[in-house]
């Protein structure tokens, strides 16, 4: 598929976009951050599947892993979940690698061999920042990931909310450690507030990363389709990023949850999670959906 790049409105993600203006029809449009609002209204229009290969374009920090212009693959299927889709990414990288190595599936990456064969290792977010602790942040409240976020040497913002705290506990701690394929699996609710919850885990959602060589290559989730609920988490994720200064606008009419699919998948490569905050200090019914991350300087 094809979808705009100039959108009317930034939306699919959470970032800070490009603007410029379309004189003949005198209206302020954005470069793309995403393009997951266009390719939900197909699934919804009725395919059951649909990707899309192409630039985003996101006006935040540079260093030598991210890029504010990059390559993304994004793809949504109806009737599946996050398990599905760590089975179909599992697959396709095996395949991938297979017929660019003529039939290995290893590689190496300077002191380490990148082993690309299936299964790989599938472990939650908070069950990977215990092992690599020692320390169980599950019912730890904002104060005590405060503490814990300076005992890392780690500088928490006042406006750093539960979500953010953890995240940042687990870029601290745990990504470097993950050198093979690791799927990290289900996390907190807050650090992803439009995904679906857990089916069976209250506070969680349906949700992995990927990570290769210490770096996320892929994100995805089964998707929220409840329209209450998401309209409610909605509102809380554009209060959270009007807090952090980064803007956001309220849901529209007709914004669609993907209505009447129980589960649908959603893949998106190129995908970058880290603020430009973050990125210039760093130098290196259910749905779902992954992000593969091919964004280069």
């Amino acid at each position: 598929m094809e979808t705009p790049i100039l959108q009317p409105i930034h939306g699919g993600a959470a970032a800070r976009p490009f603007k410029t203006h379309h004189n003949t029809l005198d209206m302020p449009l954005f470069l793309r951050i995403a393009n997951e609002l266009y390719l939900k209204r197909l699934i919804v229009g009725g395919f059951d599947g649909v990707y899309e290969i192409g630039k985003m374009f996101r006006n935040e920090g540079m260093d030598r892993t991210h890029n504010p212009e990059f390559t993304s693959m994004e793809i949504y299927v109806a009737y599946k979940d996050y398990n599905w889709m760590m089975n179909m990414v599992e697959e396709c990288l095996e395949t991938v690698a297979k017929v660019v190595l003529h039939g290995a599936t290893t590689v190496p990456s300077g002191e380490h061999t990148l082993n690309f064969a299936g299964p790989y290792q599938r472990i939650s977010l908070l069950g990977a920042i215990h092992k690599y602790t020692g320390k169980d942040v599950t019912a730890m409240e904002e104060d005590q990931l405060r503490r814990f976020c300076k005992e890392l040497h780690l500088d928490p913002e006042d406006n750093w909310g539960r979500g953010k705290l953890i995240d940042e506990i687990f870029g601290k701690t745990v990504e470097h450690h993950l050198v093979q394929p690791t799927f990290i699996i289900d996390y907190p609710i807050e650090m992803t507030p439009l995904a679906k919850k857990h089916r069976s885990v209250p506070g969680l959602v349906e949700r992995f990363e990927l990570y290769v060589n210490g770096k996320e290559i892929a994100n995805a989730y089964t998707e929220l389709n409840d329209p209450i609920d998401q309209r409610e988490r909605f509102g809380r994720s554009v209060d959270a990023s009007r807090k952090r200064g980064r803007g956001g606008h309220g849901p529209r009419r007709g914004f669609s949850p993907l209505p009447g699919v129980r589960y649908a998948a959603y893949l998106r490569t190129g995908h970058r999670h880290r603020p430009a905050r973050y990125v210039a200090q760093q130098p290196a019914n259910h749905s779902g959906s992954v992000v593969f991350s091919a964004n280069a300087a």
